[in-house]
């Protein structure tokens, strides 16, 4: 059996230029230019619209944001303001308006400053003020444990655990005459008491007996 031989020319592909390859692109699909236009033009519609959202989000969220810190600065515990009533040995005295942190010393420095004749040794200029305090600043000499009337939010008087004498201590809730001889003791050997939780300190005074007679006490 005798095998026939095929031969198969081969021919190279036709070389077109790219103005060419136009032209029949255009010969076979007369709206091709026109559909690529189309298809670009959707696509950056897509791409600026996505970016407008994002943008615009973004935008959204900073204001929220900057919501929320006005609302956290308008709420802060920093803007409480407490009203101290300043008399005795100082320049201008009259009531004072101080941040709710402050202390005597600020106070004194709003009221313009101790007199020549002020004590400022006998009274503790590191207090911290509470609202409604009444504080007069003694002269040389002047007796300490008068020197310094504080009352309270509902007009009652607060015993200052600084300038009170052991028997004015006593009227503290819960203070004896032995706690209030320990209170008296301890300041003159320790200095004032810098807050009133100094007060645990003292032999005999524990969180019980510091949760009664704190209610009527100040610096």
């Amino acid at each position: 059996m005798q095998t026939q031989e095929i031969i198969v020319p081969v021919t190279n592909p036709p070389k077109w230029s790219a103005s060419e390859v136009v032209d029949q692109l255009n010969d076979l699909y007369p709206n091709w230019l026109r559909t690529v236009g189309l298809g670009v033009a959707i696509v950056s519609l897509g791409v600026f619209g996505y970016l407008q959202v994002a943008a615009t989000q973004d935008e959204a969220a900073d204001s929220q944001i900057r919501m929320v810190d006005t609302l956290l600065a308008q709420s802060s515990p920093a803007e409480a303001k407490v009203l101290i009533h300043l008399t005795g040995q100082v320049s201008s005295p009259g009531v004072v308006e101080l941040e709710a942190d402050s202390r005597v010393l600020d106070a004194i420095k709003l009221a313009g400053g101790p007199t020549d004749e002020a004590d400022l040794s006998r009274i503790n200029l590191a207090g911290k003020l509470q609202d409604g305090t009444q504080i007069r600043v003694p002269a040389v000499g002047e007796d300490v444990s008068t020197a310094v009337n504080v009352f309270g939010a509902e007009g009652q008087k607060l015993i200052s655990i600084n300038a009170a004498s052991a028997t004015e201590l006593q009227t503290l809730p819960g203070v004896g005459p032995a706690t209030a001889s320990r209170i008296v003791d301890y300041r003159e050997s320790n200095g004032p008491f810098v807050e009133l939780a100094d007060l645990m300190s003292v032999p005999g005074i524990g969180s019980s007996k510091f949760e009664q007679l704190k209610v009527l006490a100040t610096i």
